[in-house]
């Protein structure tokens, strides 16, 4: 992974007017590739963040894989957003990691349990610290469905949600089946990436002006919402200045 960074590094090095800043997603999370999870690491955290050439601008982690909240801690004093993901940390998790830093929630709805609580699970849990965290919701239509978004805008709030698109490599590439690290991933013509058996996603080959039209089809916003949902407020966020 260290390679990935000096590789993305250069790249965004390169491309400075392109690209604002690197982002670390799914090293300390729960739910993905069992043998691939880790708990987070402040020694391991600093090689990356090396690597990276202090560049990073968020990372995702899942709190309860943070003991003490020592990583969110230390990313936050350097200046880089912390956001939970891939996890189904208790209330109390949550909130430790807020005090510690922790200000994002990554693609909320997804990473998650498929059967979970009515109501004590980690979408609820996140919705009730939307005062405290910026919510992230994928736009295509299967993360989330399109009367779920709509629900999850109205509770946490157009001014602290963003829209992200979960994209994998083959983004704007269209329907077919492509690799990805160990995974055979399929494309549909909805342009969701699914395992081969179908049985779960793996992210999206939508691009956010795709999201951008679905919002305004779809959810019924407006386009000043949607540009403060794909614009406005992503922008803030990783580059407040």
């Amino acid at each position: 992974m260290g390679r990935a960074a000096m590789d993305l590094s250069d790249v965004t090095t390169k491309n400075n007017n392109m690209v604002c800043g690197d982002i670390w997603a799914n090293t300390y999370v729960t739910v993905y590739q069992n043998d691939a999870v880790r708990s987070a690491d402040r020694e391991a955290m600093k090689r990356l963040l090396d690597a990276a050439g202090g560049l990073t601008r968020l990372v995702t982690l899942a709190p309860e894989h943070d003991g003490g909240f020592g990583v969110t801690r230390m990313l936050a004093c350097a200046g880089i957003r912390v956001s939970a993901g891939h996890t189904n940390a208790k209330l109390d998790e949550l909130r430790g990691a807020v005090d510690a830093g922790l200000s994002m929630f990554t693609h909320l709805g997804n990473g998650c349990p498929m059967q979970m609580h009515r109501h004590d699970n980690i979408v609820q849990r996140a919705l009730s610290l939307s005062d405290q965290l910026w919510l992230m919701f994928i736009a295509d239509g299967s993360h989330v469905s399109y009367p779920a978004l709509r629900n999850y805008l109205r509770a946490a709030g157009i001014e602290r949600s963003i829209i992200v698109t979960d994209a994998v490599t083959p983004a704007g590439m269209g329907p077919g089946t492509f690799r990805i690290g160990r995974w055979e991933v399929k494309i549909g013509e909805d342009l969701v990436a699914r395992a081969p058996d179908g049985t779960h996603l793996i992210g999206s080959a939508m691009t956010m002006k795709d999201a951008a039209k679905r919002l305004t089809r779809h959810v019924g916003l407006t386009d000043e919402q949607v540009l403060r949902l794909t614009v406005t407020n992503p922008r803030r966020v990783i580059d407040p200045e």
